[in-house]
């Protein structure tokens, strides 16, 4: 009796196995259930970061995959169009926010070391539910963000 009712269970996986990789609408749902990659954007800014500067940048947090990450791009001045200028892959993964300038929020810009230039604040939280405060730095020369140690604060 559970061998016949083994052979009936293995027979009808067998048969909805065949049917997903057969029926592409299937095979999307099963995709979709199995592989969750959507990229969810959780906040946006529009800012200068050098305050001399007329250049706008764009940035993101976004969860994708069981990751939290950063995208920074440039706003070309003459288009509508902006450049993609690096990705910020945070080591925690969860989201957080904090109280800023009497605000709640989840991604701010700041001159935190008052030099004319502001700085990406990026709350988070580690699998151990510990806050960190994740700030960066826009280096010029690499044109990439560097992450600031709390002595440069």
């Amino acid at each position: 009796m559970k061998i016949k009712l083994l052979m009936a269970f293995l027979l009808v996986a067998a048969a909805f196995s065949i049917g997903v990789s057969v029926i592409p609408s299937w095979r999307h749902r099963a995709q979709a259930f199995l592989f969750n990659s959507q990229r969810k954007i959780l906040a946006k800014v529009v800012t200068q970061i050098d305050l001399s500067q007329p250049a706008e940048f764009l940035i993101f947090k976004i969860q994708q995959n069981e990751q939290l990450f950063v995208e920074v791009y440039k706003k070309n001045s003459s288009e509508e169009e902006a450049m993609f200028l690096t990705k910020i892959l945070l080591s925690e993964k969860k989201d957080a926010f904090v109280n800023f300038q009497g605000n709640a929020t989840n991604l701010a810009v700041s001159d935190m070391d008052h030099d004319g230039k502001m700085e990406i604040i990026i709350p988070s939280y580690d699998n151990e539910v510990t806050p960190r405060l994740n700030i960066y730095k826009y280096n010029e020369t690499s044109g990439s963000f560097d992450r600031m140690k709390s002595e440069s604060l």
